[in-house]
């Protein structure tokens, strides 16, 4: 066999029942060379040969080769297995507008009003490019966000036509939501987060609700998802407001988990847009893509990849991105220096993998199974010590050795 420089691992483990059955693993491990799109990626056929969702997740948003080698990967995934929509771990609302108005607008400009501050990578520039292109073809790559927030809370703006639309059917109830929209925070004259909106949805949730309910009742496509989502923001917000009013020094597990539980429903509604199944590619941070539950300020909260699981089952893969060492980026795009790795943990297991290209067939390899069956430490955004089960919590594992911060600032 010749010898390859590798430029990532990655581990497959096909696991029947993923969510922490604890039976059956088979696991194959590649060796990707410096070709990642080369003969190589058809061994990931069989893992996603019948997957309608696969969740690209990445150990932190500020990793550049993170970023291009997901930007192989989904273009992959388009050309070769017919996948149709990207979904990013941003706002709805702005992502959707972005697409919609795709040949009016530069690539540049439709990664700046969709994906915003944290992700303004120019090396997914070419992502955008190619979506873009393929919009006047007859297989487009579409791309849409999950979030019923826009990242960083800096939103230009809601879809103001969602609102044109409404009120051809409801004028009265298209004002109404218009100003509840300002109210709590979904548009920009609302000048900034604040108390307010906590308090408001607490004390009126059920009303405001029941009007969003009501517009989403009354519309179609993606405006009855953007009012959809607005119920779950309401949620949030109320949860909050019913924190503060008891005097809790920390919000409760619920208010963060109902993100990851509102994103799921996003990608479960795209999924299934227009009555046409379609095949997604969700770009988002592990802690979302995994299974089973992580840890989010004193408590642990269900993921958005869990509750997709539990909805799709096996047509959902999810593919955990690890770095070795270097530096990253927060989502303020401070560089922060890769922390030393855990003796015994997932990075230094996957450190050690052979540099040669490898394939491990049908529960071949016993120390790869114990492996992904065993609780083991790993780095969190390459800071900080936590632990996972890799067999409970994905379908297969990229690792990048060596890291580097992406370049921000996209023309």
């Amino acid at each position: 066999m010749t010898s390859i420089p590798p430029r990532f691992v990655v581990l497959l483990g096909f696991l029947a029942g993923l969510s922490g059955c604890g039976r059956g693993h088979q696991v194959e491990a590649v060796s990707f060379s410096d070709r990642p799109l080369g003969e190589e990626l058809r061994h990931l056929d069989r893992l996603i040969a019948d997957a309608r969702i696969v969740l690209l997740g990445e150990n932190g948003h500020g990793v550049r080769e993170f970023t291009e080698a997901k930007v192989d990967l989904i273009e992959w995934l388009h050309r070769e297995h017919g996948f149709d929509l990207v979904v990013f771990e941003s706002g709805l609302f702005e992502c959707d507008s972005a697409w919609r108005r795709i040949a009016e607008l530069s690539a540049a400009q439709a990664l700046t009003q969709c994906l915003r501050f944290p992700f303004e990578h120019a090396e997914i520039l070419p992502l955008f490019e190619y979506m873009k292109e393929s919009a006047s073809t007859d297989a487009p790559l579409a791309f849409s966000g999950m979030d019923f927030q826009a990242q960083g809370y800096d939103s230009e703006a809601r879809a103001r036509e969602s609102h044109d639309r409404l009120r051809v059917v409801d004028p009265g109830l298209a004002r109404r939501v218009a100003s509840a929209d300002t109210a709590l925070f979904l548009m920009t004259e609302h000048g900034g987060l604040g108390d307010g909106a906590h308090a408001l949805a607490f004390l009126h949730g059920d009303s405001l609700r029941a009007e969003y309910r009501r517009a989403a009742e009354v519309t179609s496509g993606v405006d009855r998802l953007t009012f959809t989502l607005a119920q779950g923001w309401i949620d949030r917000l109320a949860t909050r407001g019913k924190a503060e009013s008891e005097g809790l020094e920390e919000l409760p597990g619920r208010y963060y988990e109902l993100r990851d539980e509102w994103m799921a429903r996003a990608v479960a509604s795209l999924a299934d847009s227009a009555g046409s199944p379609r095949k997604v590619v969700a770009w988002l941070h592990n802690d979302h893509a995994r299974y089973g539950r992580f840890p989010s300020a004193s408590d642990s909260i269900r993921s958005t990849g869990g509750y997709l699981r539990d909805w799709f089952g096996p047509a959902v893969v999810s593919v955990g991105f690890f770095l070795g060492r270097g530096e990253i980026a927060n989502n303020a795009r401070r560089t922060r220096t890769v922390a030393p790795l855990p003796p015994e943990g997932l990075e230094s297991y996957l450190a050690r993998a052979p540099a040669t290209y490898l394939v491990l067939r049908s529960n071949s390899d016993a120390e790869v199974r114990e492996w992904a069956a065993r609780e083991q430490p790993y780095l969190r955004m390459g800071l900080d010590t936590l632990t996972l089960t890799p067999a409970n919590e994905f379908d297969a594992l990229v690792f990048i050795d060596s890291v580097s911060v992406p370049t921000y600032g996209v023309r």
